[in-house]
């Protein structure tokens, strides 16, 4: 079977795949290989020729006290949330999609809309079960084994195999957000808006298909506090066919769907469901069909709060400059980072641009990625596929302690196709 990432901008052919489904059982000597989960990161940091993965014949779903979890890392967010939210739980940073595992959202230290207040996962992670390339399994937290943790937090798996975690749950009363949508008409608004918000969670929709005037929407949401817990998730859901055209997606439609898009939201409050908040594109089930069998780029800068204006103004002018055409554009604002070795979090705002993977966007994207390092921003792991190793061990500076504690372990086994790239690996 192939294997490929969420952008399908590379496929890996019948790669080698070992599954551990029992820790009882003798685990073999490993090779290279690369942990996968359900492998929606977007470039290549999941993919090699040699997968491993955790698949357990009874995955582990512990409630401890104080609203702590322990959890399997092969559960998927969508199926752990129907088991928490009826019981006045949830998970306390959500990602732009619930289909991401418990061990990949570790591995890539998810963030979400409420990172101005919360930080990103690893803010509520107490305790990682790791496989290590040693064969050895650690149980490591904050104070024991504590390198290894900060390493495994946001290190893309090339720790080792995340078995299990416990995780700090989030108490809610609802199941239900109320949400504000403001439109604003300018990159400094958007900006002001974000940075101004008191809402648990903002986030930003940007029109950057024309050159002068940048349109959006903010969206604010914060929990409802009437105490109904009946979890009426959203049942609507659309399945895209997998072989649509590789034109589908260009100038003229973008143009089209962003104006009908900022028409369709007004200035307005709305309670809905909080699936509906965190999660609008999982009502399309496999939405990355709509870039054809091109695939997707996704570019995913962070900039300090000082620079991010004249940055984000620059990379807005180099698209048209350049005529590449921006599918879709969201824009968060971020408090400072965290202890993680390869944290992406800084104090200040990120904005993720959609593109179609072509020749001549890969080109342009590796040209953006010299725009972060002079407005001293970096690029997000996850999203990743064009970094190259110099600017990665400037984004990330680092690094070179990160693969020290990877070899103590043995475990810079755990290789992928980016590890490779931007020089972890070699």
């Amino acid at each position: 079977m192939n294997l490929s990432s969420w952008g399908k901008v590379k496929e890996i052919i019948n790669p080698a795949s070992y599954i551990v489904k029992n820790l009882s059982d003798e685990i073999p000597k490993l090779d290279q290989c690369i942990p996968r989960g359900n492998g929606r990161s977007y470039g290549d940091s999941s993919l090699y020729k040699s997968i491993i993965s955790y698949k357990p014949l009874d995955p582990i779903i512990n409630f401890l006290p104080n609203n702590i979890i322990e959890v399997s890392s092969d559960i998927l967010f969508s199926n752990l949330l129907e088991i928490i939210i009826p019981r006045g739980l949830l998970l306390p940073v959500m990602p732009g999609t619930s289909f991401v595992t418990i061990g990949g959202a570790i591995a890539s230290d998810i963030h979400g809309k409420n990172h101005h207040i919360s930080g990103s996962i690893s803010s509520f992670v107490e305790e990682i079960k790791l496989l290590t390339g040693n064969g050895e399994i650690y149980d490591i937290t904050p104070t024991k084994h504590s390198e290894l943790f900060y390493a495994t937090l946001g290190g893309m798996g090339l720790t080792g195999l995340i078995i299990s975690a416990k995780i700090k749950l989030l108490s809610i009363s609802s199941p239900l957000i109320h949400q504000e949508v403001r439109r604003i008409y300018s990159l400094d608004e958007s900006i002001n808006a974000l940075e101004s918000s008191q809402s648990n969670y903002s986030t930003g929709w940007l029109d950057l298909t024309m050159k002068k005037n940048i349109k959006g929407i903010i969206f604010y949401g914060d929990h409802n506090l009437d105490s109904s817990l009946s979890d009426k998730a959203p049942s609507r859901f659309l399945s895209i066919p997998k072989h649509l055209p590789n034109n589908l997606l260009n100038k003229l439609t973008i143009y089209i769907f962003n104006k009908l898009y900022f028409l369709r939201n007004r200035n307005n409050f709305s309670l809905i469901h909080l699936r509906d908040f965190f999660f609008p594109l999982d009502s399309l089930r496999n939405w990355n069909n709509f870039y054809g069998s091109k695939g997707l780029l996704q570019f995913q800068p962070i900039f300090p709060s000082q620079n991010s204006r004249k940055a984000i103004a620059e990379i807005h002018k180099y698209i048209h400059t350049n005529k590449m055409t921006p599918m879709l554009a969201v824009i968060k604002n971020y408090k400072k980072g965290n202890d993680d070795y390869l944290s992406f979090a800084i104090e200040g705002i990120s904005i993720a641009i959609d593109f179609v993977n072509s020749r001549h966007n890969r080109f342009h994207v590796q040209n953006m990625n010299k725009l972060v390092k002079k407005y001293d921003g970096k690029i997000y792991l996850s999203k990743d596929f064009l970094l190259d190793e110099e600017s990665f061990k400037t984004f990330y500076p680092n690094w070179e302690k990160f693969n020290q504690i990877r070899k103590e372990y043995g475990s810079d086994i755990f290789t992928s196709n980016q590890s490779i790239r931007i020089g972890l690996d070699q």
